[in-house]
């Protein structure tokens, strides 16, 4: 490893794995003792500093997106080309958008279990949810309510919108369980 840190701007924006092994690889040469490309894992940092592991994963042998088989960068891939898009969607003030930062496979795999065990150190994995009621002419039956998980807006035709609010979209650790799952019938 070099003693000093590199840095660089890239000459094109990479959205696979493949191409930001070949964007640093032509970047960090001169950075790079005999370390091989291969070793080394990507942490994405963006300006919210949240971060994004990169590193290729042994395929599951699932049908890939394409209809062919898994690859193994695939969810690599989609992870940097997401983080991308939602870094460059925000209007740029000259500050860079998303910082990618090199490290041995090891230490990144280290640091993401740990961070796994932390539900601290995790972002929250939200989705809009929202609550409605519909008044029924039966006054026996009076009204029915309904929860759109994905939505923050139910009023829809004759509902009535009630509340808008976050739901974990997974359980974080064993620690996340649900409060209340209902079910119409």
């Amino acid at each position: 490893q070099a003693r000093s840190r590199c840095t660089a701007i890239p000459s094109q924006i990479p959205f696979t794995l493949a191409e930001l092994r070949r964007e640093f690889n032509t970047s960090f040469a001169d950075c790079l003792v005999n370390k091989p490309l291969e070793s080394l894992g990507f942490w994405l940092i963006n300006r919210q500093v949240l971060v994004t592991p990169m590193r290729r994963l042994p395929p599951s042998g699932r049908p890939g997106l394409d209809g062919g088989s898994d690859d193994a960068d695939s969810a690599a891939s989609w992870s940097l080309s997401e983080s991308v898009r939602e870094a460059l969607s925000v209007p740029a003030d000259g500050e860079p958008a998303l910082v990618v930062r090199a490290v041995p496979m090891d230490r990144l795999e280290a640091t993401l279990e740990r961070m796994r065990k932390d539900p601290a150190q995790q972002q929250m994995p939200l989705v809009p949810a929202c609550s409605g009621v519909y008044r029924l002419d039966d006054y026996r039956l009076r009204s029915k309510h309904t929860v759109n998980v994905g939505s923050d807006d139910c009023e829809q035709r004759s509902w009535t919108h009630l509340a808008a609010f976050g739901v974990l979209r997974r359980p974080r650790t064993e620690a996340d369980y649900p409060v209340c799952v209902g079910e119409a019938k």
